[in-house]
């Protein structure tokens, strides 16, 4: 980008990423870096960020969501001689894709030498949009693809990276192929939840919000398991919030009945929502349990309680985390902070599928209890693309 910066000095450059917010901490600070490096003299702002000199600019993007609309009104200052989408995993399809380009590629300027469009990032499983649009795209007239990797940089990556990747090489094979090999997940491991990111953090719901709906996953302890309960809430406007959950591990909280478990799920409920809406309206009605089929004594226990429990009958759990990722994907679906909300985000980042089956080596009891409520209440929800909230890495 650099380089196209100083070698046409009448031409800008589009740069663009899903989130608006997030090329403000990645991309335009990397940039800044880089022209530096040339010696190039230029003046940036950050709201709007933009890097520009007297006679051309590089102006920065968000093409998912709802800031896909915005870019229908772009008209640079001069024509483009380079767009690049990073981290283009992180659009919810390829149709998003192709809605926002249409608005930069008829200011790209094929009259001279090497103008490109760049779209870049390691596509997280070989059934994912991105995957099928770059294996598509092999062989195409004007489509280069090229597959490169840390290697490549040689002496420029310092030291202590250089140190992280070898520890992660060792640690995690999969993750580090993934993450610095640029290899999809997938052919025997693969991530179940791949478009969580800091994004979907947020402290609290944003104020003056309604709460619409009302729902509580639970998953139970079953040996070594942990008992895990989690809250969803729905606000008016749509948006999803997964509360902090609560965890009963046997191991270390002593073993205990279906219906002390149930009595437990109840008051952390009841605590958590008497919080809740002190801060927020809730028109009412009562809040549905929605529990693994399995644990029919649970299901019996809440029900005792005076509980709406219904049993989560859905075996088709690659389906179910389909549903999480759209959802997060969608830019719908955000996670409170607090005490154990970093337990859950923990399952988010690690559990997999090998050979198309969970893997039960990794922990997975609060996403469990996640994703049957989610998939029990959206799964047939339309594929509708939210403003992304503001999250809390961003303010």
């Amino acid at each position: 980008m650099a380089y196209y910066f100083n070698r046409y000095p009448h031409h800008d450059i589009a740069i663009c990423r899903c989130n608006a917010n997030s090329l403000k901490d990645s991309c335009f600070n990397e940039v800044i870096e880089a022209l530096d490096d040339f010696g190039t003299d230029y003046t940036s702002s950050t709201i709007p960020p933009v890097i520009k000199d007297a006679n051309h600019r590089i102006t920065f993007h968000g093409i998912g969501g709802s800031d896909v609309s915005r870019t229908r009104s772009f008209k640079p200052t001069n024509k483009l001689s380079l767009i690049v989408v990073e981290e283009t995993q992180q659009l919810a399809n390829q149709q998003q894709l192709d809605q926002a380009l249409s608005s930069f590629v008829r200011h790209l300027d094929t009259t001279i030498p090497y103008h490109k469009m760049l779209l870049g990032n390691n596509p997280p499983t070989k059934q994912h949009w991105w995957w099928q649009y770059v294996e598509s795209s092999r062989g195409l007239p004007n489509r280069l693809v090229l597959e490169t990797n840390y290697t490549c940089l040689g002496k420029f990556l310092p030291a202590p990276v250089v140190e992280e990747i070898e520890w992660l090489k060792q640690a995690n094979p999969p993750l580090y192929r993934h993450m610095y090999l640029g290899e999809p997940l997938f052919d025997k491991q693969a991530l179940a939840v791949y478009n969580y990111t800091d994004e979907c953090l947020l402290d609290a719901i944003p104020a003056g919000r309604r709460i619409n709906r009302i729902s509580i996953g639970v998953d139970v302890a079953i040996q070594r398991d942990k008992t895990a309960a989690v809250i969803l809430v729905e606000d008016n406007l749509g948006y999803l919030y997964f509360l902090p959950p609560l965890i009963h591990n046997p191991a270390t909280d002593g073993v205990i009945s279906s219906q002390q478990q149930a009595i437990l799920i109840k008051n952390y409920v009841d605590t958590t929502l008497a919080n809740l809406l002190t801060q927020h309206y809730f028109a009412g009605g009562q809040p549905t349990f929605i529990v693994d089929c399995a644990a029919t004594d649970m299901i019996l226990a809440l029900r005792q309680l005076g509980c709406n429990a219904i049993a989560f009958t859905n075996k088709k759990t690659a389906e179910t985390f389909e549903c999480f990722n759209n959802m997060l994907g969608s830019n719908r679906l955000y996670l409170i902070s607090g005490k154990t909300t970093a337990n859950l985000i923990d399952e988010i980042e690690t559990v997999s599928f090998i050979n198309g089956k969970l893997n039960d080596a990794e922990p997975n009891d609060i996403i469990d209890a996640a994703r049957y409520v989610l998939y029990y209440n959206y799964h047939a929800a339309p594929q509708t693309i939210f403003k992304r909230e503001v999250s809390k890495n961003h303010e």
